[in-house]
């Protein structure tokens, strides 16, 4: 999610984008639909942005999507 209590999202894909785990796809679950937040998150290297409420079957398709890839 973007909103986390310690740091917020697009930081921590920044973070983990810049780490050891760099090569993991992130898969993005948030209530924020606004487009703006999808192409920031997108471009700081998310591979995938979902927007709440998903159903499980979608977001079980993104991560096995992205793990198969």
């Amino acid at each position: 999610d973007l909103k986390l209590p310690e740091v917020d999202g697009f930081t921590l894909i920044e973070k983990l984008k810049k780490s050891q785990w760099a090569t993991i796809p992130i898969v993005i679950l948030s209530a924020y639909s606004f487009p703006a937040d999808k192409k920031r998150a997108l471009r700081l290297g998310a591979s995938r942005y979902l927007v709440k409420p998903a159903l499980l079957r979608e977001i079980e398709q993104a991560i096995e999507e992205e793990i198969t890839n």
